[in-house]
């Protein structure tokens, strides 16, 4: 019982995290910035000349284990969301407008944040700011 307990425990502790770069990368007028660490892979998607109507604009969140509906909560010092996923992924076209600009602005602005899920956290230091074309 104890062990179980434990093991519990360490499993919501964060696991931290050296500070990451996002790469960019870009094809067919689309361009996507992704950040990995051990287990995650985020890959923010934006089209900001229009490329696509409606214009292409989400976060895909890759884990070890995949799943149809995810409860994720990114946390910095100066704001959190949560969002609720499908097939591991944000849309921005399906996001609450609040909650997508609260998205960009954890994750745009170079500043440590955590991502949790129900069953593990991942503490993410970026190394450098996406420049990004997504909207709000």
């Amino acid at each position: 019982m104890r062990n179980a307990l434990i093991i519990t425990c360490l499993s919501l502790m964060p696991i931290s995290a050296s500070a990451m770069s996002w790469e960019r990368m870009e094809a067919r007028g689309v361009e996507a910035y992704r950040v990995q660490a051990q287990g995650l892979r985020l890959t923010l998607v934006c089209d900001p000349n229009g490329a696509y109507d409606p214009p292409q604009q989400y976060l895909l969140f890759r884990f070890d284990a995949p799943q149809e509906h995810r409860l994720v909560r990114l946390k910095a010092a100066h704001a959190s969301v949560n969002l609720h996923l499908i097939a591991d992924t944000q849309l921005k076209l399906m996001a609450d407008p609040a909650d997508w600009a609260a998205l960009l602005d954890i994750i745009s602005d170079g500043s440590p944040f955590t991502l949790t899920t129900d069953d593990q956290a991942w503490q993410l230091i970026p190394a450098n700011t996406p420049d990004h074309g997504c909207t709000s």
